[in-house]
């Protein structure tokens, strides 16, 4: 599902997405979330290698498959990513709508 956003989004020119994950279930371990955050990282370095549009990610989620530390979005904004995960949609929509990424929440 990563690769098919990222693809998707780049080849749109999209500059802002929202990945909505409320009816995914599950609890992804420490590992699984790294490595989740990792492949995000990996596609979105290929499309800055590619020069395309690098979009915002939005991710909107709950426990447990969202994190309540937030250990996956670490991992990918270390690495250069611009997301956000959060547990309702209006504070994703209201963190896409700030041009300077600059959620409160």
């Amino acid at each position: 599902m990563i690769h098919e956003v990222v693809a998707e989004s780049t080849e749109r020119g999209a500059s802002k997405v929202l990945v909505d994950c409320l009816l995914i279930a599950g609890g992804p371990s420490m590992f699984d979330r790294y490595a989740l955050a990792e492949f995000l990282a990996q596609e979105v370095v290929g499309c800055i290698i590619a020069g395309k549009i690098i979009p915002r990610l939005a991710i909107v989620g709950r426990e447990p498959l969202v994190d309540p530390n937030r250990f996956g979005e670490l991992v990918a904004r270390n690495r250069g990513v611009q997301t956000k995960t959060v547990e309702e949609m209006e504070d994703a929509v209201n963190w896409l709508g700030d041009g300077e990424g600059n959620y409160e929440g």
